[in-house]
């Protein structure tokens, strides 16, 4: 099946419920208040609030106005109540609907599988539970990654990024080639895409980014196909 279909994202995003709901069902309540250095407005609870509330919204009918960053921090403001289990019990009610629903249409698999699995990571970060790198979502979540990064290079006018990792190659942007990085051509200790994935996320620094093998015009490339700031300090996982 196609990586970038809704049916193959759907599945995605069931893979990463299954996989965050498993990490936490049985977790100690002082996990809720752990922060989550990558997203450091947030802790655990706010993070699970997230991932389950815009499934649960979705479902009920409440998605997105014209400010959909209000909608989204909206949807972890209304759940501060809530404890952990009910933020889980209300995902394993409402997660098989929306995806049904998200099977049907690439506007919901393609922006929620991704945002799913990249804040699975950031959990499994914040309560030091490492894991799944090597999961299909990680692959897929890649495409939707590539094409963010092409959206956001075309809009800038930078030109063309190559991404070398795990025996894929990946080409953003259009235009002239002006950046490229191949992370098959140095020893990481984790697996390519997954690194490439979270430093496409703006999930490193800058400093360890500068650290990799790129080629060409480096400072503004990295501005140009970043879709969020990058954290100020080192992110080790």
């Amino acid at each position: 099946m196609n990586q970038f279909s809704a049916p193959y994202l759907a599945h995605e995003y069931f893979l990463a419920r299954t996989r965050i709901t498993e990490l936490l069902v049985d977790a100690p309540a002082e996990w809720a208040t752990l922060p989550v250095p990558t997203c450091p407005a947030w802790n655990v609870h706010d993070l699970v609030a997230h991932v389950s509330g815009i499934a649960a919204e979705i479902v009920r009918g409440n998605g997105p106005g014209a400010d959909s960053q209000a909608w989204v921090d909206s949807i972890v403001d209304e759940r501060r109540g809530i404890p952990l289990h009910g933020l889980l019990d209300d995902w394993s009610a409402m997660g098989p609907v929306f995806e049904e629903m998200a099977a049907e249409t690439r506007r919901l698999a393609v922006p929620l599988s991704y945002d799913t699995v990249v804040h699975e990571h950031d959990l499994r970060h914040a309560i030091k539970r490492p894991g799944a790198r090597d999961a299909s979502g990680v692959m897929s979540s890649m495409e939707v990654a590539v094409w963010l990064m092409t959206n956001d290079l075309d809009r800038r006018g930078f030109g063309r990024v190559s991404f070398r990792a795990g025996g894929r190659t990946w080409e953003c942007g259009s235009g002239d080639l002006r950046l490229e990085l191949d992370l098959d051509s140095v020893a990481l200790g984790v697996p390519p895409v997954w690194e490439l994935l979270r430093l496409s996320g703006s999930r490193r620094s800058f400093s360890q980014a500068a650290r990799l093998p790129w080629k060409g015009d480096f400072p503004d490339g990295l501005a140009a196909l970043l879709h969020m700031d990058l954290p100020v300090t080192d992110i080790v996982e």
